[in-house]
């Protein structure tokens, strides 16, 4: 399963769609003014390469993660070990995301405060 971090959308891939990875490292650099620019950080851009030849984008995996997916990935197709499919309910995904829930609540609170002024003070 590929899901989006703050949207309940989610995508099934079987493994043997699986072709292979692909990861390439992007280094985040600053410059202050007119100075040489630095590395302060790199994320990792990941593909996931299908049989159809599409890739998937996927910036959540860093280097290590990405080789331990593969690892297990293969030990899936040799038949070494199994693995359970839990599916996420309603709550569980509400709780897994609590913070930016609470966030959109606050907002729309906001937003409603806002919009009942505006609408008395015409």
């Amino acid at each position: 399963m590929v899901s989006y971090q703050f949207l309940p959308f989610s995508r099934k891939i079987l493994l043997e769609d699986i072709v292979g990875f692909k990861q390439i490292p992007r280094p985040v650099k600053y410059s202050k003014g007119f100075e040489k620019q630095t590395t302060v950080y790199t994320i990792f851009e990941t593909f996931i390469i299908l049989k159809n030849g599409k890739k998937i984008r996927n910036y959540a995996l860093n280097d290590f993660e990405l080789k331990e997916v593969r690892k297990l990935i293969e030990k899936i197709k040799r038949k070494e070990c199994t693995f359970d499919v839990k599916t996420l309910t309603a709550a569980e995904f509400v709780f897994q995301n609590l913070p930016v829930t609470l966030f959109l609540i606050i907002c729309l609170f906001l937003i409603a405060g806002l919009s009942n002024a505006l609408i008395n003070n015409l």
